[in-house]
């Protein structure tokens, strides 16, 4: 009997390792997409906060981005947009862009 109750406490381990495994994966995953919307943040901020929309492409698939994923910076969580269109053919950081690289320390 305490064989068999080792034996299932066993298999329950196992089988929540493997769901917390599962849940860092996802994480990282996540958290290597921040990285790379901030970094896109970041070069357009450096190159002085409004680019052409040819050059937004560019500094996105620098960061891995195709042009239909860079269309989630224009729209974040509910929230403000992080990028805003400019004179029709430029992209500019918003506020919340600008306030999301800050609170990362990563514009002045």
């Amino acid at each position: 009997m305490e064989e068999e109750i080792k034996s299932k406490i066993s298999v329950e381990l196992t089988g929540i390792l493997e769901r917390v495994e599962a849940i860092e994966q996802i994480l990282e995953l996540k958290a290597g997409a921040q990285d790379a919307r901030l970094q896109v943040l970041k070069a357009i901020h450096i190159a002085g906060k409004v680019v052409p929309y040819k050059k937004f492409w560019e500094i996105g698939e620098k960061y891995g981005y195709d042009r239909r994923g860079l269309g989630g910076l224009f729209a974040w969580k509910g929230r403000g947009a992080l990028l805003t269109y400019v004179a029709g053919d430029k992209v500019a950081l918003t506020p919340e862009g600008e306030e999301l690289l800050k609170r990362h320390d990563l514009a002045d």
